[in-house]
Order: C-alpha cells, then structure tokens, then sequence
C-alpha cells in the first residue's frame, strides 16, 4: 500500500508540476495518505475518515485527537488565516534558502510554502508573516550568541 501511494504522490506532483521534499519518502504510510489528499484537494478525505481506529491518536486535555481530528482543525484553522488581513512578504536568500527554494512557514499545523527571493505584495495572512518574523529574529539572536561565544580569547596554559 505505501509504495502504491508513494506512486500516486509522484504522479500527481509531476502532473501539477509540483517538487517533493527530500524526506517524503522517508514518510510513514499515514502521512502519504494525508499528503496525497491535500495535493488532490480533499478528494481522499472519505476513504481516510473510514479508517476505523486510527494508527496515531493525540491527547489533548481531556481529548483524544485521530489524525482526521486534526486534518479537520487544521482546516478550520486554515480558513480562519484565509480571512485574516494578507500582507507583503518576502524572503531573502540565505545559505539554507537559496534563491528558487521556498520557506516552510507553520501555524497551528496549516504550512505555507514561500518561495524565496520574490517580492509577494498581500501574499501571506498577518499571522504567518509574524511566525516568520519572529523566527528570524530568534534566530539571529541564536547566531548572534554562538558568534560571540566563537570569537572569544584562545588561552594556552
């Protein structure tokens, strides 16, 4: 079964003219099936709600949470975001996100793929351009850290 998803999954991203991320193979069979049902737009979605006990379950509070559970909130969340305030993005090439590569930006399980070196005028919901904000701006304080810690005095005793 996980190789026939595996299949469909290449397939359907050459078809749309889609790149994969190296580790996508490395996925378990679960996850294939979510990533092939968004990249068919919810087309799966009533084949994975009939799975009867899901193989991952979350606890939350008092709840247990099946992956459907959270594909559902996760969608809920998306549209939520769809209807926030979009704003201008863009994302300067580093060594990590070379120029032609995209940036994973998170919230609350809903991805966005940005790519880098593009100037996108409204191009992501406030909320998102703050996660990625927030991000740089930890992780230049990170590195910041290190250089200091790196640039520091050898002694020889």
């Amino acid at each position: 079964m996980k190789e026939q998803l595996k299949l469909e999954i290449s397939a359907l991203a050459e078809e749309k003219g889609l790149t994969l991320p190296k580790s996508w193979q490395n996925k378990s069979e679960e996850n294939l099936r979510i990533m092939l049902d968004e990249m068919k737009n919810d087309e799966l979605e009533a084949e994975v709600e009939t799975v009867e006990k899901p193989e991952v379950e979350v606890q939350v509070g008092e709840k247990t949470l099946s992956i459907v559970d959270m594909k559902r909130l996760n969608k809920s969340f998306l549209k939520q975001l769809q209807e926030e305030e979009y704003v201008d993005i863009e994302i300067e090439p580093n060594s990590m996100y070379p120029a032609g590569s995209t940036v994973p930006i998170g919230l609350n399980g809903v991805v966005f793929r940005v790519p880098v070196g593009i100037y996108f005028e409204k191009g992501v919901p406030k909320s998102i351009a703050a996660v990625y904000r927030y991000s740089k701006t930890e992780t230049r304080k990170a590195t910041d850290a290190m250089t200091k810690k790196l640039t520091g005095e050898i002694k020889v005793q």
